[in-house]
């Protein structure tokens, strides 16, 4: 997936963590404008990174800004809230790279291989409006959990859990369009061969 990423834009990919983890980084300035200049056309959707690319820009412009990194979540103004999944026109695509990033597959079997447990859950820090509009896509009912927060932690953690056939087959065709590209790919895909094996979908 990032050499995808690398093809287009240019940087590079690189290993780590003793080639356990891998990075696309854009280091050099043209790289960096390259990158930057695709979220004229997708703007960033969560309020995180909104901040981030305002941050970065800026230090792009005035590399003094660099000093006030601290502060970049600081001006809640700065950020757009959208509530209406329609109005984002790239959101299907961009829905399945957030699946890949924050998305999660499980299922658990009795020992006799019917489901016990089958579920898929996504979560996010601070912006509960990223799972409306997930409920909204998906037209369905699901309840968002907030996790127990850490003791050393005011951040709130949103999370929701979605099963049921329904939902399922709505998934699957969502992401038959839209596939996952990394490695998130290889749990969808063990995951959905239970039902497509059995022919449950």
């Amino acid at each position: 997936m990032l050499h995808l990423i690398q093809q287009y834009l240019g940087g590079r990919v690189v290993l780590e963590r003793n080639n356990r983890y891998v990075t696309w980084i854009a280091s050099n300035y043209s790289d960096v404008v390259k990158a930057f200049k695709i979220f004229d056309k997708y703007p960033l959707i969560t309020t995180r990174k909104q901040h981030q690319l305002k941050f970065a820009l800026s230090c792009l412009s005035n590399p003094d800004m660099f000093s006030d990194r601290n502060n970049k979540y600081d001006n809640e103004n700065n950020v757009q809230i959208v509530t209406n999944c329609d109005l984002i026109p790239y959101f299907k695509p961009w829905l399945s790279g957030f699946i890949e990033a924050e998305g999660s597959f499980s299922l658990r079997l009795y020992d006799y291989g019917f489901i016990k447990n089958c579920q898929f859950s996504i979560g996010q820090n601070t912006d509960r409006f990223i799972l409306d509009l997930i409920k909204q896509y998906f037209n369905c009912t699901h309840a968002i959990t907030i996790d127990k927060q850490k003791f050393y932690s005011k951040v709130k953690h949103y999370r929701m859990s979605l099963s049921g056939s329904t939902f399922r087959a709505k998934l699957i065709q969502h992401l038959n369009v839209h596939p996952l590209l990394g490695y998130k790919k290889a749990s969808y895909e063990k995951w959905v061969s239970f039902f497509v094996n059995r022919n449950k979908l």
